[in-house]
C-alpha cells in the first residue's frame, strides 16, 4: 500500500498518527507524510531577531526529518503557509501545492490527515484541502482534534481503530521525544507517559467516490 500523512505542523504525524504510520511502514508500505507550515513561526514577535526565528525553525525541520527516521517513512517539508496562519493563504494555493503528492504515476491508496472541525484553524485548512484533492479518490482518515469536544465544524465520529503493538507505540513514543518543547507532563495527553499506555490509535474515515 501507498500511504500519505498531510499535516499542517511537523510534530502532528507523530502525536496523532505516528502509531499507525510506524505500524504501515513496519508491514512493508510505502509511507510519506507532507507538514505546510513550520510549526513554530508562531512563537514569535514582530522585532525578534530573524536569526532565532530560523534558528527554531530549523530544529524543527530537524527534528521533523529525526522523527521522520525513527516511524520509518519518508518526510517533506513544504513551508506554503506561515505557522497558524493558513487562513492568509486561499484554499486554491492549498490544494495546489498538494495536488503533486495526488497526481503521480502512484498515487496514495490511503491519507491520513487532520479532521475538518479541529479546533485549531491550520488543521481545519489542511483538512479541507486534503479532502478537495481526494474528490472521488483514496479514503481518507481524519485524526482525533487534541479537543474533540470542541470541534468548531461536524463533529468528530471516530469509526475506525488501528490497534497498535509494542513496537509501533514505542516508535511513536520515540518520534514524540523529538519534539520536547510540544511535551507536557502527565496525565496530558500528550505526556510520555499518556503515549506509552496508549493501545490504539481512532480515525473517522472519510470515503468519498464522487465524481
Amino acid at each position: 500500500m501507498r500511504i500519505l500523512a498531510v499535516v499542517a505542523h511537523p510534530d502532528d504525524e507523530s502525536l496523532w498518527c505516528g502509531g499507525a504510520l510506524a505500524q504501515h511502514a513496519r508491514l512493508g508500505h510505502d509511507v510519506r507524510v507532507t507538514c505546510l507550515a513550520d510549526g513554530v513561526g508562531s512563537r514569535f514577535h514582530e522585532g525578534d531577531p530573524p536569526e532565532d526565528v530560523s534558528e527554531a525553525i530549523e530544529k524543527r525541520q530537524k527534528a521533523f526529518y529525526h522523527a521522520m527516521t525513527i516511524l520509518g517513512v519518508q518526510g517533506y517539508w513544504a513551508s506554503v503557509f506561515p505557522d497558524q496562519r493558513a487562513d492568509t493563504v486561499p484554499l486554491l494555493v492549498l490544494t495546489e501545492s498538494l495536488r503533486p503528492y495526488f497526481n503521480q504515476a502512484l498515487p496514495p491508496d490511503l491519507v491520513y490527515t487532520h479532521h475538518v472541525g479541529d479546533l485549531n484553524l491550520d488543521h481545519r485548512r489542511v483538512a479541507e484541502a486534503v479532502l478537495v484533492c481526494t474528490r472521488g479518490g483514496p479514503p481518507v482518515r481524519c485524526m482525533t482534534p487534541e479537543w474533540p469536544q470542541r470541534c468548531v465544524g461536524p463533529k468528530f465520529e471516530p469509526d475506525v481503530r488501528v490497534e497498535l503493538t509494542a513496537a509501533d507505540r514505542m516508535a511513536k513514543v520515540r518520534a514524540c521525544a523529538c519534539y520536547g518543547e510540544e511535551l507536557r507532563a502527565w496525565p496530558h495527553p500528550r505526556s510520555l507517559e499518556a503515549m506509552q499506555r496508549q493501545t490504539a490509535e481512532v480515525f473517522q474515515l472519510v470515503n468519498d467516490a464522487g465524481p
